[in-house]
C-alpha cells in the first residue's frame, strides 16, 4: 500500500509499506491521491490554496535537492548531474551553486531533461520553499 508521509501537517513524501501497523506507528498516512505539500486540516488533507501558493524566484540549493527528494526525483537528478554530458556551466553549478534560481538556464535544462514541466518546477519550488 502506498502512504504519505507527514511533517508539521504538511505531506512531504510517498512510501511503499506492506505493514499498516508499522506504517501507522510512523504516522504515515494512507495515500488517497494526496499531493506533495498538501496540508492537514483535521482528520483528512487539502491541497493548499492557489493564492496561497506563492512561487518563491530562488531557493537553496539544498531546498532544491530535499524538494527533489520528496517528489521521487533525486535519482532522476542525480543521473542527469552525473552524465558525463554535463557541459561546464553545469557542472560548476551542480558544484558550487548556493541558489538555486528558478528561471535559470541551468534549472531550466534540467528540468527539460527530468521531464518536469514548468507547473512542476513551480510546485517543487513552493515545496522547496517550505524546507
Amino acid at each position: 500500500m502506498i502512504y504519505v508521509i507527514v511533517e508539521n501537517d504538511v505531506i512531504t513524501n510517498r512510501t511503499e509499506c506492506d505493514n499498516p501497523d508499522f506504517a501507522s506507528s510512523q504516522g504515515w498516512v494512507p495515500d488517497d491521491n494526496y499531493g506533495i505539500g498538501w496540508v492537514r486540516d483535521g482528520e483528512t488533507f487539502v491541497a493548499p490554496p492557489e493564492s496561497a501558493a506563492v512561487v518563491s524566484d530562488e531557493v537553496t540549493a539544498l531546498q532544491g535537492m530535499l524538494a527533489l527528494d520528496a517528489a521521487g526525483k533525486a535519482s532522476d537528478y542525480e543521473g542527469w548531474a552525473g552524465s558525463p554530458d554535463r557541459t561546464f556551466a553545469e557542472r560548476a553549478f551542480i558544484e558550487k551553486a548556493i541558489v538555486w534560481r528558478r528561471t535559470s538556464e541551468t534549472i531550466t535544462s534540467a528540468c527539460a531533461a527530468l521531464n518536469i514541466s514548468d507547473a512542476e518546477r513551480d510546485q517543487l519550488f513552493i515545496l522547496a520553499a517550505t524546507l
